[in-house]
C-alpha cells in the first residue's frame, strides 16, 4: 500500500507470534497461526488486517478447536460444524484433519465463520496430501480457492469484491476435497490470483519487504508487547527472535 510502513516478512512473523501469545495461545503453539498471517501478507493478501479484525474472536479461543454441531448431508461425506465463539482459523484446522480421514469428495460446512482467508495458507500447505477447494460467500465479498499440488503449485484464488472486505467478514465457509462441484467462477470477479502471481508476490516480499497499514501495525504492536517481559523486550531490541523467510 502506498505510504504504508515498510516491514520485512520476518518482522510480520515475529509480531504475529507475539500477538497470538498475548491472545492466550500457549508457547510453542503460536508459530503455526503466525505463519498463516505471514503467508497471506507475503502474497499481498490481508493477513495483518485479518488478524486485527479477529482479535476478540481469537482471544482465549485457541483451545476450543472444532465444535461438531451435527454430521449430516447425503451420507457420511458431509460435516456441519460451528466455529462458535472462536475464529475460522481454529475450525479450519480441525476441518482439514477430518477431510483427510475421509474419501475424496467429502466436505465441511463451517457456520458462524468469519474471515474466510484463514484456511488458505493451511490448504496450500497440505495440498500435496490431497486437492482442496474452498468457497465462502458474505454480504459484500466472496472467495473461491482451488489448491492441489505442492505448496503454491496450482493454487488459484478468486474473489468477488474487495480482499480487504474479507477481513472480519461473516460468511459460510465450505471446504471440500476432490473436484470443485461447479465451475470455478464467481459473479463479476474483481481479483483472480494464480500460482505464478502469488509466487511472484512472495519473491518480491522476500527481496523488498512489504508495506503494512501503520494503524493496524501499531495496534498489533501494542498488543504484542503484552506477551513480552522486560528481558524479552531488551533482547528484541538487540535483534533476537529471527523469523522464517519461507513463511
Amino acid at each position: 500500500m502506498a505510504g504504508g510502513r515498510r516491514v520485512t516478512i520476518n518482522e510480520v512473523l515475529r509480531l504475529s507470534r507475539r500477538v497470538f501469545l498475548a491472545l492466550g495461545v500457549g508457547p510453542g503453539c503460536e508459530r503455526e497461526p503466525a505463519q498463516a498471517v505471514t503467508w497471506l501478507e507475503a502474497r499481498g493478501l490481508p493477513g495483518l488486517a485479518t488478524l486485527a479484525a479477529d482479535l476478540e474472536r481469537l482471544r482465549g479461543a485457541a483451545a476450543q478447536g472444532l465444535r461438531i454441531a451435527a454430521e449430516e448431508g447425503a451420507g457420511p461425506g458431509e460435516l456441519r460444524v460451528d466455529a462458535g465463539a472462536g475464529a475460522t482459523l481454529w475450525a479450519a484446522s480441525g476441518a482439514v484433519d477430518w477431510l483427510l480421514s475421509r474419501p475424496p469428495g467429502a466436505r465441511v460446512r463451517i457456520g458462524n465463520a468469519f474471515s474466510p482467508l484463514w484456511p488458505v495458507p493451511l490448504l496450500a500447505a497440505r495440498s500435496a496430501e490431497r486437492g482442496f477447494w474452498l468457497e465462502a460467500r458474505g454480504p459484500d465479498a466472496a472467495l473461491q480457492l482451488v489448491a492441489h499440488g505442492t505448496g503454491d503449485d496450482a493454487l488459484g484464488v478468486e474473489t468477488s469484491g474487495s480482499l480487504q472486505a474479507l477481513a472480519g467478514a461473516q460468511t459460510e465457509v465450505v471446504i471440500g476435497t476432490g473436484p470443485l462441484p461447479r465451475p470455478a467462477r464467481l459473479e463479476a470477479p474483481a481479483v483472480t490470483l494464480d500460482a505464478v502471481t502469488l509466487d511472484s508476490r512472495h519473491r518480491d516480499s522476500l527481496h523488498h519487504g512489504l508495506r503494512a497499514d501503520p494503524e493496524i501495525w501499531e495496534r498489533l504492536l501494542a498488543l504484542g508487547r503484552e506477551s513480552l517481559v522486560p528481558a524479552s523486550q531488551a533482547s528484541l531490541a538487540r535483534g533476537a527472535g529471527g523469523g522464517d523467510d519461507n513463511a
